[in-house]
């Protein structure tokens, strides 16, 4: 296996350490900021985590129930987005990679559709369902989750199909079709399973 030189490694690292900067700085900064605090209203920030304690306390009052309330929404909606994104996109995958037929390379072109939309564009999409709908009012959170799952299932489907189509090259793809062949309760199931674990 052919290894970088010394040129072409230092330009990978500070090519990560430019891509990281860019997605992470500002989470950095908001963390950064908010472990700050002023002596006084004009005065110099120093280290503190009165804030956090405060909102943690219920001593931020409405402000504090209000913050609370949103990081339990925010863990809530990413948790269960990320879960149906993955379960959506892997599903995909598998189907688009391992069975052959003629509409498979039509559903991979459409599973990529949300990418080509503004997430901004989507998210107003379901606010206006959810306004002209009044049913699904108490489904809000759902359509939430939905939203999210919608945005990011696209990458999912990019990142499990790659693999899969590594795997069709080598063992994975014997081990795939022994499971289709083996009678018997150590065949079928069992090794599919164990096909797909890998």
């Amino acid at each position: 296996m052919h290894r970088p030189n010394f040129l072409g490694l230092s330009s990978i690292i500070i090519y990560i350490g430019i891509m990281l900067l860019i997605a992470a700085g500002p989470l950095i900064g908001v963390i950064v900021r908010s472990l700050q605090k002023p002596s006084s209203r004009a005065g110099k920030l120093f280290f503190s985590l009165d804030w956090y304690r405060s909102i943690l306390s219920g001593d931020a009052g409405q402000f504090g129930m209000i913050a609370l309330t949103a990081i339990r929404n925010s863990l809530i909606i990413g948790i269960a987005a990320a879960g149906t994104a993955l379960i959506l996109g892997t599903a995909v995958s598998y189907v688009t990679v391992r069975y052959r037929f003629r509409l498979a390379n039509l559903i991979d072109t459409l599973s990529m559709a949300p990418m080509s939309v503004s997430s901004v564009i989507l998210g107003l999409g379901y606010f206006l369902l959810l306004r002209s709908l009044p049913n699904l009012k108490g489904a809000s959170l759902l359509l939430i989750i939905a939203a999210h799952a919608v945005i990011a299932y696209p990458f999912v489907v990019r990142t499990v199909s790659a693999v899969l189509k590594k795997i069709s090259a080598g063992k994975g793809f014997l081990l795939h079709r022994v499971s289709h062949n083996t009678p018997g309760p150590y065949g079928g199931g069992g090794i599919r399973l164990r096909y797909f674990s890998r």
